[in-house]
């Protein structure tokens, strides 16, 4: 038993129920089939180690977002404030603007819509409950361009194939589950706001996230969840509920985007305390990454220049001198202007290290290798004269 933010395996048990609703924003049209719907288990354990508590039992295929799903908040003044407020920090604080935005889980599309307007940005929706009414607000006038649904509860939110687009260029909503296979380029902004919660390995969800943000490396990752601290300090009871899978403490929050390749900017509360939001961007692939992809790239084609030669001096006969010389066989001799080491030979390769004069003596070199390129210009002045290439690390 794994804690799905940190991977710590130091887990205990914090609250147990049976006979939970799966679901509780599914609209019912009669009581009967309301009395009957799906109920699951409520195992919360606690990780011990980042604070995050997580439902055991919960199984996916037991909850299905699909059109009947409704969780608009966007009736009341306060929310609509809020969500004014919202867009404004984006905007002024984290300088989106003009660019391209990214909403997994975008609900009806109104906060996207919103957003779009006010950055003048363009947008792409991902959200399988998403409906063609918008009630009057957000996208106004969506243009529903197949029906062809595919419901899948294999994953946490029902597919489909059809595509939704707004009558404006700028938006478009698609009604399925994001695609984190896909590529994403010059994005600006991914934005997923009250999601996460309800993901049941959310660790694989933001590492398919990070991966297809490889080509907008300076995009901002913006999360919004519900806040685990203020339900513990307001015994807030009745928020422990089947739909939301994960609650999250800010330190819990902290390790999960760290664990899953982003950066953590910063996390603040929101909501009066509700709810908090998380600021993040991709984390530049470490140093030593780089050096293992790029690092076959470098010898191959080392290897390749060296064998275009016939006859290959190596100059330095230093740590990089040794390692060059004993990584490729079509080396003649080794050059040192330090007396000391002429005449000697190379560590395992057998190398034989020569003065200038001596090498081009003895070998008809028509290529040397400057180990260090710090001296490759003095190098260069030393060996006016010659007919030969020259070339460094």
């Amino acid at each position: 038993m794994q804690c799905p933010a940190c991977a710590s395996t130091n887990i205990s048990d914090f609250f147990y129920k049976d006979k939970v609703p799966t679901l509780q924003n599914v609209r019912y049209t009669d009581k009967q089939s309301a009395m009957q719907c799906k109920c699951g288990e409520l195992d919360l354990k606690v990780c011990q180690d980042c604070g995050m508590i997580h439902n055991f039992a919960f199984k996916s295929e037991l909850v299905t977002y699909d059109t009947s799903y409704e969780n608009s908040q966007f009736e009341s003044d306060i929310y609509k404030v809020y969500i004014k407020d919202l867009i404004a920090l984006l905007r002024d604080r984290f300088q989106i603007n003009q660019t391209k935005i990214i909403e997994i889980g975008c609900g009806n599309g109104k906060f996207l819509s919103q957003l779009i307007k006010a950055t003048d940005s363009s947008g792409i929706g991902y959200d399988p409950s998403f409906k063609e009414s918008l009630n009057g607000g957000g996208a106004e006038k969506i243009q529903h361009q197949s029906t062809n649904q595919e419901p899948n509860t294999s994953n946490h939110k029902s597919q489909t194939k059809s595509n939704l687009m707004s009558s404006s260029p700028n938006l478009t909503i698609k009604p399925k589950l994001y695609d984190a296979s896909q590529k994403q380029c010059d994005i600006g902004l991914v934005a997923c706001r009250h999601v996460i919660e309800h993901i049941q390995n959310p660790h694989i969800m933001l590492e398919g996230i990070y991966k297809s943000l490889e080509s907008s490396p300076n995009a901002l990752v913006f999360f919004e969840t519900p806040r685990l601290e203020w339900i513990l300090e307001n015994d807030a009871f009745y928020d422990f509920f089947y739909e939301h899978c994960n609650y999250f403490t800010k330190s819990s929050l902290n390790a999960l985007f760290s664990r899953s390749g982003f950066e953590v900017l910063e996390i603040v509360e929101s909501f009066q305390g509700q709810y908090q939001f998380i600021f993040a961007k991709p984390r530049k692939k470490a140093l030593y990454k780089d050096f293992l992809d790029s690092s076959v790239k470098s010898k191959d084609t080392l290897s390749h220049t060296l064998k275009s030669y016939k006859n290959v001096a190596i100059w330095g006969a230093g740590a990089k001198g040794v390692t060059i010389a004993n990584e490729y066989d079509n080396i003649c001799c080794a050059i040192d202007i330090n007396p000391n080491k002429q005449n000697c030979f190379i560590p395992k390769s057998g190398l034989e290290i020569l003065s200038p004069k001596q090498a081009f003596e003895r070998y008809k070199i028509d290529y040397v290798l400057v180990m260090n390129p710090n001296y490759l210009d003095e190098i260069t002045s030393t060996l006016q004269g010659y007919n030969v290439k020259i070339g460094s690390l």
